[in-house]
């Protein structure tokens, strides 16, 4: 089972640094770095500023959400530092390593079994993924997308399908009757507490604080890539509220794919597709020039994205690290 593991584990690496190191090649044969450099020092310090805040900012509602997935009340700080230091690991190791890492923390400061905070680290991400395709949704329409962005539609289904699918067969299948088609006990164990936690959920007034602070920090989301936009020198069209959105919830699903530390290459790709995209659809073309502009501020987005991960999460790190 180690050795298994061990093998998956590589597979995803080699699969995320390849398709890192793709999405860069792509990037630098298509506009070369000499050609961006110049563009990459023309962003608004101010606005680049006002993102950050807003991005820590957003980790305490993060944290306020996943304290409201435990049935016993904790401090608000260790919630903290395990997500700065999850969102660290995120960006210094390969393949979302990040997101295994921030339940230990925890349960290093609360004592909290593994399980309990990875399972509900797993149902963040569930509801996660209904706010993104949703404001995903709105978005598209609302930018006149639907037509243009047609591939969209299908992942969208697909998404939505599969994790409806996937919710009614692990949640609240019979526990005997999945574990004859799952024979992993590691597995079954965390499926059953998942079903207990999900229930538990369900059945208390926590749903309604959960669900109000997902949709405060996809808000902060949107507003955090609205103000990488306006720090960016890119066209008035791409810097609007509704374009920060589809952006943000887009790449949310990009994003979940595995690669190298920090979505090196993957983030840039992806934004400079989608400013792109949006660009053509709205009848700009797209000169040297523009391009040179839409790939320097691919980076300056992804720096505002990363930064406050590396400042908070250092902090938090020594703050955990600290001898009691």
């Amino acid at each position: 089972m180690i050795s298994q593991n061990k093998t998956i584990k590589k597979v995803f690496f080699l699969f995320g640094l390849i398709l890192s190191i793709g999405s860069l090649t792509y990037i630098l044969m298509d506009t070369p770095f000499s050609e961006f450099k110049e563009y990459l020092i023309q962003v608004d310090p101010i606005y680049f500023i006002v993102s950050v805040l807003i991005n820590i900012l957003g980790y305490f509602i993060h944290a306020k959400r996943w304290s409201y997935l435990f049935e016993v009340k904790y401090p608000l700080m260790p919630f903290y530092h395990a997500i700065t230091i999850g969102n660290l690991a995120n960006t210094i190791l390969p393949s979302k390593s990040g997101e295994f890492i921030r339940p230990l923390i925890l349960k290093n400061q609360l004592d909290v079994p593994y399980a309990k905070a990875l399972g509900n680290c797993f149902i963040e991400r569930v509801f996660d993924i209904f706010f993104g395709v949703t404001i995903l949704v709105y978005s598209i329409y609302s930018l006149n997308l639907l037509n243009e962005f047609a591939v969209f539609k299908a992942g969208i289904i697909i998404t939505l399908a599969a994790a409806i699918i996937f919710i009614l067969l692990i949640i609240f299948l019979d526990k005997h009757k999945r574990e004859r088609v799952i024979k992993v006990k590691i597995i079954n164990q965390f499926i059953t507490q998942l079903q207990i936690q999900s229930n538990s959920l369900i059945k208390s007034k926590r749903l309604v604080r959960v669900l109000s602070t997902t949709l405060l920090f996809w808000v902060a989301g949107v507003f955090i890539n609205y103000f990488l936009l306006l720090a960016s020198p890119l066209p008035l069209t791409v810097q609007t509220l509704g374009f920060a959105a589809f952006l943000g919830s887009a790449m949310g699903i990009t994003l979940s794919l595995p690669s190298a530390p920090a979505n090196i290459g993957v983030y840039n790709l992806t934004v400079i597709l989608l400013v792109k995209m949006y660009l053509s659809q709205k009848g700009i073309q797209i000169d040297q020039v523009l391009e040179a502009k839409i790939v320097a501020s691919s980076i300056i987005i992804h720096l505002g994205s990363i930064t406050p991960d590396f400042i908070m999460g250092t902090i938090s790190y020594f703050r955990v690290s600290k001898p009691n």
